[in-house]
């Protein structure tokens, strides 16, 4: 099957982000590079990640997103490393 590359692919949904960077990947799409905002307010080491709803809207509460575990760990499974992390929250 042939592969759809992008050059890059950036997802801040404050939500789905990891639901939805799971389908992008598993349709096919192999972007060349991965920017995901993730939930720092989860230790790095627990791989977390919001029930999938919808119709999600961050409350400005904790709870949105996925850790930054359960983000490397999906990429991981489509031969992606994790290179760089942000880690001033603003």
């Amino acid at each position: 099957s042939e592969r759809m590359v992008l050059d890059l692919l950036s997802i801040d949904i404050d939500g789905n982000d990891f639901w939805v960077l799971q389908q992008i990947l598993r349709i096919g799409y192999r972007p060349r590079v991965i920017v995901a905002e993730y939930n720092a307010a989860i230790p790095f080491y627990i791989p977390r990640a919001i029930a999938y709803d919808p119709d999600f809207k961050w409350s400005g509460t904790d709870y949105y997103g996925a850790s930054l575990c359960a983000l490397d760990q999906l990429c991981r499974q489509y031969d992606y490393s994790l290179v760089y992390c942000e880690s001033h929250a603003t």
